[in-house]
C-alpha cells in the first residue's frame, strides 16, 4: 500500500519537474505516504516504519528513485537515505577544470563529493578545509581538546562546537569537518567529558557494594533528593538527557566503582528509553545496570492513557528499535502498555511519578 502510493506520487513529480534536477527528501517522502494526514503520518513512525523503508528501497531498485550516497541513514533495518533523485529529470552543469583540482587537493575525503556543485560554497569554507586538512596529515597531533583545537587552529574555541539540543547550529569547523567526511578523532582531540551533577550521601564511602539513581531530568532529580531523602541510595546523578551517555565516563572519579547497582530511571518515551539502551550498552559490563522498573510500572498503572499528553516531535523510528530490547526488564504487562501508548502517540513524563511519590492521590495525579 505505501508503495503504491509512493510510486504514485513520484509519477506526478515526474510530470512536473521533466527537464530539472528534482531532489525529494525522505520527509517529503514520508508525508506522501501519510497523506498529508498527520495522524497516518503519525502511525507510519511509530508501527510502519520498516515498512516504509522497504517501499523505499523498492523504489530505487525499479529505478524509480536513486539515492544520493552522501545521505545515508545509518544503521537503518533496510538502506535508506535521506534523500533521493527522482529519475527521469535532469539538469547538467559545467565546471571549470581548475575547479575539479582544488576539490581534488584533499584525499582522502569527501570534498569532491560534497562540494561538486557548491562552487561558492567551497570559496567560502577552503581556509577552514586547509587547516583541518593539514592537521588531519600530521603525524604527531596536537595533543589539545576540541575546544583547545578550535581556539590553536581558528582563534576560535567554539569552532568545534556540538550542536545542542535547543540549538540546531554547529561550530563552524566541526560542520566543514563534517563535509570532509571527518570526525574530531581523527583530528587526534583529547575527550573531555563534562562532569555530572550529584549528590552523594554517606554509604558510597563505605567499602561495599553501592546503589547509585540515575534520573533523566532536573525536577525528578531534586524532588528525590529534598523530598524523598534519596530513596536510601548511596548516590542520586543528575542525567541531564544524553548527557550521562558521556559524563558517567568519570563515575569513578566520584566513588562509584565497578560492580556497583545504578538504576537508571527517566521519561516513559522512546526517546528516554533509547537514552537508557545506549547507557545500558556503554556500561553494562562494568557496572549493574538496570532499570528502576518499579516506577515504570507504577506510572504506567496509575494513569488513563487519555490523559496523558501527546508527544510534541514525531517519534523516531530508530529511538523506538533503541527502545524495544530495554523493555523486557518490565514486569508483568506494563511493556505492552508502553508500547500501546507509544502507537497512540502519547508519552508518560518521569516527573508524572512525584504525586505517587507524594501520596497525593491518582485522581489528582491523572489531571
Amino acid at each position: 500500500m505505501i508503495y503504491e502510493l509512493l510510486a504514485e506520487y513520484c509519477k506526478v513529480q515526474l510530470e512536473k519537474n521533466k527537464g530539472f534536477c528534482r531532489r525529494i527528501q525522505k520527509e517529503e517522502l514520508l508525508e506522501a505516504a501519510g497523506g498529508g494526514d498527520e495522524s497516518c503520518i503519525r502511525m507510519i513512525r511509530v508501527a510502519r516504519m520498516e515498512e516504509f523503508e522497504r517501499a523505499l528501497d523498492r523504489l530505487c531498485r525499479d529505478q524509480i528513485l536513486s539515492p544520493v550516497a552522501s545521505s545515508k541513514v545509518r544503521r537503518a533495518a533496510v538502506p535508506s537515505y535521506e534523500k533521493y533523485l527522482l529519475n527521469g529529470t535532469s539538469r547538467t552543469k559545467e565546471y571549470d577544470s581548475g575547479y575539479q583540482k582544488q576539490l581534488y587537493a584533499y584525499p582522502g575525503t569527501r570534498v569532491p563529493e560534497y562540494y561538486r556543485a557548491k562552487k561558492a560554497e567551497f570559496e567560502k569554507d577552503k581556509g577552514y578545509l586547509d587547516r583541518i586538512y593539514s592537521c588531519w596529515q600530521q603525524k604527531e597531533k596536537p595533543d589539545l581538546t576540541a575546544n583547545e583545537l578550535g581556539f590553536y587552529l581558528f582563534h576560535s574555541e567554539k569552532a568545534f562546537e556540538q550542536p545542542e539540543k535547543n540549538k540546531k547550529s554547529s561550530g563552524r569547523a566541526l560542520e566543514v569537518l563534517n563535509r570532509m567526511g571527518l570526525s574530531l578523532s581523527n583530528l587526534g582531540v583529547r575527550h573531555a567529558p563534562e562532569p555530572f551533577f550529584h549528590i552523594s550521601y554517606p554509604g558510597l564511602y563505605e567499602n561495599r557494594q553501592h546503589r547509585v539513581l540515575i534520573t533523566e531530568n532536573k525536577d525528578t532529580y531534586y524532588t528525590v533528593m529534598e523530598k524523598m531523602a534519596g530513596f536510601g541510595y548511596d548516590c542520586v546523578i543528575f542525567g541531564e538527557g544524553k548527557k550521562i551517555l558521556s559524563s558517567f565516563a568519570v563515575a569513578k572519579d566520584y566513588g562509584i566503582g565497578g560492580g556497583d547497582a545504578v538504576h537508571y530511571f527517566g521519561d516513559l518515551d522512546p526517546e528516554g528509553l533509547s537514552i537508557y539502551a545506549k547507557f545500558r550498552r556503554r556500561y553494562g559490563q562494568m557496572y549493574k545496570v538496570s532499570l528502576r522498573s518499579d516506577w515504570y510500572q507504577a506510572l504506567v498503572s496509575a494513569y488513563d492513557p487519555k490523559a496523558l499528553p501527546l508527544t510534541e516531535t514525531h517519534v523516531m523510528a530508530e529511538a523506538m528499535r533503541e527502545a524495544l530490547p530495554v523493555l523486557e526488564e518490565l514486569p508483568g504487562d506494563t511493556a505492552a502498555r508502553l508500547i500501546k501508548l507509544f502507537e497512540e502517540g502519547r508519552y508518560i513524563p518521569q516527573e508524572a511519578v512525584a504525586p505517587i511519590w507524594l501520596g497525593i492521590g491518582q485522581q489528582q495525579a491523572g489531571q
